[in-house]
Order: structure tokens, then sequence, then C-alpha cells
């Protein structure tokens, strides 16, 4: 993805619940979204030597649109914005969210027999 096309993708999805933190050397960055997906994105320096910046999945595959190279963390960061600015909540976030709706509507129902009784 070219600067340009990252820049107007950008302007599309802005994402506030993207948790980022820095290494305290500056040479790594954990990115994770718990809204979206259960995944860690990690954001690391490439193996090769050279500048450029890679990310690194925990779980799953590698998504089309992140495998590649960045030449600051900075952009790569701005990459995840737009990917997880564009993906649907995972199935396991999906699925928690659920657990935790029905375990609550169990608890108010619970509560509701024994004011009753």
């Amino acid at each position: 993805m070219t600067c340009i096309k990252l820049r107007r993708a950008l302007s599309d999805h802005t994402m506030e619940d993207i948790n980022f933190e820095l290494s305290e050397d500056g040479r790594k960055a954990t990115v994770t979204c718990p809204s979206k997906t259960k995944s860690v994105y990690t954001i690391s320096k490439d193996l090769s030597g050279f500048i450029f910046y890679d990310i690194v999945v925990d779980k799953g595959k590698m998504p089309d649109a992140l495998s590649g190279k960045f030449s600051s963390i900075a952009k790569a960061k701005r990459a995840l914005e737009v990917y997880l600015g564009g993906t649907k909540e995972s199935l396991a976030v999906r699925r928690d969210k659920i657990g935790a709706r029905v375990m609550k509507e169990m608890e108010d129902e619970s509560k509701a027999n024994a004011k009753g009784n």
C-alpha cells in the first residue's frame, strides 16, 4: 500500500480503541484491539539488518494487507489502524460478548426470582 492510499484509508477509518505500547528502547511495539480481535500484533525490526519493520500476529494467519515491510513503526501502526478499522469483530470477541450478555441476563433473572419468593 502506498503512502497516498494509506492516508486516504486513514481518513475514512479512525480507531480510538487500539492499544499501542512502545518498548523502552523504541524498537518494538505491541498493538491490540480488544473490541475487534483477541490477537496481539507485534511490530518489530526486520531481521535483514535494514531499516524496515515487520508486523507479526500471535494467532492465526497473517492478513495479506499487513504482510510486507514498513519503513517506520508509525507507518506500520497506521497500516494496522486501517486494517482493524475495516474488519468485523472476530468470532472469539463476539462469543465473549454474547456470553457476558447471557450471564448478566441469568443474574438479573435469578435476582428477580429471589425477590419474588
